[in-house]
């Protein structure tokens, strides 16, 4: 495709064995050293076209076929260099300072089988872990 739409870089299903049901993950990762190096819209985007193209359209026949117990949506990177926090700090960070990662805090959450989910900003290294 000679320009392909904007689309998160991964796409993480986890096996519930308890509830019969799969944790799907959609996860965005920026390596960047400011809050400059990424574009809100853009990233929103890519998530839209995840949803919309991928798991409901083309490869539906895979993803509509399941049951889901948890959906969720990770924008992966520390363009504020926060070294040491933990999540919740680094939340609390976003939030209170209104840096441009909060913008996801206000925009529609994405839904998918039922399921909603905010664009949520996380550090790096994060755990998936299991259901």
């Amino acid at each position: 495709m000679h320009n392909p739409p904007p689309s998160i870089d991964c796409i993480v299903l986890v096996k519930c064995d308890n509830d019969n049901c799969y944790n799907l993950f959609l996860v965005e990762l920026k390596d960047i050293n400011s809050s400059d190096g990424f574009n809100k819209k853009n990233i929103v985007s890519k998530f839209k076209t995840t949803i919309d193209a991928f798991l409901l359209n083309k490869f539906r026949d895979i993803f509509l076929e399941e049951k889901y117990c948890n959906f969720n949506c990770y924008f992966v990177t520390n363009p504020y260099h926060c070294g040491g926090m933990t999540q919740e700090e680094y939340d609390r960070k976003i939030h209170n300072e209104g840096l441009k990662l909060d913008y996801f805090n206000s925009i529609k959450p994405f839904e998918f089988q039922g399921k909603v989910s905010f664009i949520q900003p996380i550090l790096p290294n994060p755990m998936v872990s299991e259901c």
